[in-house]
C-alpha cells in the first residue's frame, strides 16, 4: 500500500551535537538530575571555539514571525520555563502539521512530547525533544457481511436489486454470505470506501445515522453489511532541537544540527530595560 510518510521516525539514544548540558548548578531554577522523562542531564565541557563565545541575543531581520499555535511564549529563559514551553510548543507544532484529510489518516492518540536533553548554549538554552503519536491510515476498504435471522425493528432494509453499481462490492459480499450461510469479510486496498457508502446512504430512507452499517436483503434474507476504511496502524513521531533566548525561538528537524542555526519559528518581544 502506498502511503505518505507523515513525519520522521522516533529515534532513541540521541546524540547531542553541542556541549554544555546542564546540571543542577547551571542556570537559575534548573532542577538538575533525573528529569520527568527518566533522562539524566550531565555536566559536559563546552565545545565552543573562541568565536562561539556567548553574545547578547540578536533579533533577526525576519522578525516578527509566529506559527499561531496558541502557545504562550516564555517570559524568562530559565531552564524550567524554556523546557515547559518547548514541550507544549512541540506538541502543538506536530499536531498542526498533521492534516487528517490530506494525509488520509485518523489520529488514534494525540502527540506526546518528552524532553530528551537540554544544553546551555549561551545566550540561550537548547532542548532536544521526542514526540510520538498514533494514527490509522485510511487506505482501502473492508466490508463485513453477516446474515441475520430477522430485520431489526428500527432498520429500513435495502433491496440489493435497487442499489446503484457503486454498491456492487457490498452486494457481492452480502450474496456470498447468504450463499455460504456464514460471515464474509471482503477487502480491497485499492478501492475507496466512500462511493460504496454514498450509494448505500442515497438508497436509505429516513435520517437515521447508520454509521456505515446497513441491512440489505438478498433473496429474502436480511444481511448486516458494514463498510469501513481498511486502516493500517501508524506509529508516527518526530525529533527536534529547539533553541530559545530572549529574542527568538528556533527549531531544527535534524537532530545532528546546531539548534542555534534552526529555523526561526517565533520572535519574542524585546525585554524592557
Amino acid at each position: 500500500m502506498k502511503r505518505r510518510q507523515l513525519l520522521t521516525s522516533v529515534t532513541v539514544g540521541l546524540t547531542v551535537p553541542i556541549g554544555g548540558c546542564l546540571s543542577s548548578d547551571d542556570r537559575t531554577g534548573d532542577p538538575g538530575g533525573e528529569d520527568e522523562t527518566g533522562d539524566r542531564s550531565t555536566d559536559r565541557s563546552r565545545n565552543r571555539t573562541s568565536t562561539e563565545t556567548a553574545t547578547a541575543p540578536v533579533r533577526p531581520d525576519s522578525c516578527p514571525v509566529t506559527q499561531d499555535l496558541g502557545v504562550s511564549l516564555p517570559e524568562e529563559t530559565t531552564v524550567p520555563a524554556v523546557v515547559s514551553f518547548v514541550l507544549e510548543y512541540e506538541r502543538a507544532y506536530v499536531r498542526d502539521g498533521i492534516d487528517e484529510d490530506e494525509d488520509e489518516v485518523t489520529l488514534t492518540s494525540e502527540p506526546s512530547t518528552e524532553r530528551r536533553d537540554v544544553a546551555d548554549v549561551g545566550p540561550g538554552i537548547a532542548v532536544l525533544t521526542s514526540t510520538v503519536y498514533g494514527a490509522i491510515a485510511e487506505d482501502g476498504t473492508s466490508i463485513f457481511a453477516d446474515p441475520l435471522e430477522s430485520v431489526p425493528d428500527d432498520v429500513d432494509p435495502l433491496d440489493v436489486e435497487t442499489l446503484l453499481a457503486e454498491a456492487d462490492p457490498a452486494v457481492d459480499a452480502a450474496r456470498e454470505a447468504v450463499d455460504d450461510e456464514t460471515d464474509v469479510r471482503w477487502k480491497d486496498r485499492n478501492r475507496d470506501h466512500e462511493p460504496i457508502v454514498a450509494s448505500l446512504e442515497s438508497a436509505q430512507r429516513g435520517d437515521r445515522d447508520y454509521e456505515h452499517e446497513y441491512v440489505v436483503v438478498v433473496d429474502e434474507t436480511p444481511v448486516s453489511v458494514a463498510v469501513v476504511p481498511l486502516g493500517d496502524e501508524i506509529d508516527g513521531g518526530a525529533t527536534a532541537w529547539y533553541y530559545v533566548d530572549d529574542a527568538v525561538v528556533r527549531r531544527a528537524d535534524d537532530r545532528e544540527a546546531d539548534p542555534r542555526d534552526g529555523r526561526v519559528v517565533e520572535c519574542l518581544s524585546p525585554k524592557e530595560n
